[in-house]
């Protein structure tokens, strides 16, 4: 059986296992469970571009309370005012503004 620990590890006293007798390595399904990707969520790829998808993602519930937690902090503090945002860079000049809580994008 193949372990989840490299070749020649040496199981530590602090180690939760007594031996590597067991141990498998996490299917694709369970890191994705892990950075908390919804269950129903289609990934697209070979194993290798999908694997490197779920570990190079910031978890799903993060990336959530983060945007909302943005969100309350600009409602918050630029009540009845809106908040532009200027994107320079973009082909055609675009503008991100936030009037209380909802987020307006529009072009001049």
């Amino acid at each position: 059986m193949s372990t989840a620990l490299p070749e020649g590890y040496k199981i530590h006293a602090n180690d939760p296992v007594k031996s590597k007798e067991g141990i498998r390595p996490l299917t694709t399904l369970e890191r994705s469970y892990i950075q908390t990707f919804p269950r129903d969520y289609k990934f697209v790829g070979n194993k290798t571009d999908v694997e490197q998808m779920i570990g190079n993602a910031v978890p799903v519930n993060l990336a959530k309370f983060v945007g909302q937690a943005i969100n309350k902090y600009i409602a918050n503090t630029h009540q009845n005012r809106c908040l532009e945002i200027k994107f320079d860079k973009w082909e055609h000049e675009k503008r991100l503004a936030w009037c209380a809580s909802e987020p307006i994008e529009y072009s001049y």
